[in-house]
């Protein structure tokens, strides 16, 4: 063996020892572990460039332990540049992952008009609605709501993101055509969970359970939020039992946003009218007050973080007009008092008139 071959023998086996070093010393420190071949890549390039940054040393003993801090160094430096990267993609991939956490649909309880009952891989039943040709933004219009609801203070169902099989689909109704139209093996429904104190009007009646306290209030929010988002139809009330009275439940949102219509939405003025449902309900000003204050405060932000990890196909791939309609949304509740006391001027909460809890003074900005 000649003496180059020696000098590439003596530095393969470097190049190994703090491969080696990188495995068993570096990742102690909690860095991920990488393989076998990014070890020995990154303890050639610190070692190939301490050499040329620093000149060779082997026989100054006093420099070897410089020499070795620098490869450290260098090695550190490159493990952490890894680290981040992988830290970037994953937070890459978390942002474009559904925000729903994710169940499959494993039996169809029950079919009935635009949805079906179904129960889940975690054993509840699910109210489960399909994606629509005809009108694409519906899911999404559906969940965006729903968290708006839960964000000030509506008790809505928890909401999943159901995956339902093409086979199930086909039992459950979704017609032949389209169900081969869609481009994976399964679809991407939304699944609101249907709890057992759940009940229907004339259930709530047959039981003969009083009506809650909290009833009058969350109607006062659910209207606000109706005149929020443009509900053009809102729901029929549903109600639960809790603690031996029927109480509201909120669980139908998706004809707001003027029914799913986006476009139409963002280019909503102030002056849009919806259907005024329960407003002989409202007694007074200091009802609507409180759920006016809690959309002021809503974040945005966080809407919106939530709408874009959708599933793309409920808001027709297009991630720019869920900004608009977002950014709309967040206008509409900046300019939701002034909204509320021109109902009131012009009849629309026919009771308030007639109370001291309408604020006349302000009236005039309307």
């Amino acid at each position: 063996m000649n003496s180059n071959e020696i000098a590439v023998e003596l530095k393969f086996e470097e190049f190994s020892h703090w491969r080696e070093w990188i495995r068993n010393d570096l990742v102690l420190g909690g860095l991920d572990t990488p393989s076998e071949e990014i070890c020995l890549l990154f303890a050639t390039r610190a070692v190939t460039l301490t050499d040329t940054l620093f000149g060779h040393c082997d026989k100054m003993e006093d420099q070897k332990s410089i020499r070795n801090q620098l490869i450290q160094a260098l090695i550190l430096q490159l493990c952490w540049g890894r680290e981040l990267e992988l830290h970037k993609k994953s937070k890459l991939r978390q942002q474009l992952d559904p925000t729903l956490p994710s169940l499959e649909g494993r039996e169809l309880i029950a079919r009935k008009h635009n949805e079906c009952v179904m129960e889940a891989s975690d054993g509840h039943h699910y109210s489960v609605t399909f994606p629509s040709l005809g009108s694409e933004t519906a899911l999404a219009t559906q969940m965006i709501c729903l968290e708006l609801a839960r964000v000030v203070g509506l008790p809505v169902p928890k909401a999943r993101l159901i995956l339902v099989s093409s086979q199930l689909a086909l039992r459950a109704g979704i017609h032949q055509d389209y169900a081969a139209r869609n481009n994976s093996k399964s679809f991407n429904c939304l699944g609101t969970r249907m709890e057992p104190e759940q009940l229907g009007i004339s259930s709530a009646n047959e039981r003969h359970l009083p009506i809650s306290l909290r009833s009058s209030r969350y109607i006062s929010g659910a209207l606000m939020l109706n005149v929020l988002t443009l509900n053009l139809i809102p729901e029929e009330l549903t109600f639960r039992a809790i603690d031996g009275y029927a109480e509201p439940f909120f669980r139908q949102f998706s004809h707001c946003l003027m029914d799913a219509d986006w476009d139409r939405f963002v280019k909503a003025k102030g002056c849009e009218q919806v259907p005024m449902v329960f407003a002989d309900k409202i007694k007074s000003y200091e009802q609507l007050e409180t759920w006016i204050k809690r959309i002021e405060q809503i974040d945005f932000e966080h809407i919106c973080e939530i709408a874009i990890k959708l599933p793309p196909e409920w808001y027709d791939y297009k991630p720019t007009l869920i900004a608009a309609v977002i950014n709309k949304l967040s206008e509409r509740s900046r300019d939701l008092r002034i909204v509320i006391l021109r109902l009131i001027r012009i009849g629309r909460l026919p009771c308030i008139r007639q109370h001291a809890g309408y604020p006349h003074g302000r009236d005039s900005t309307a």
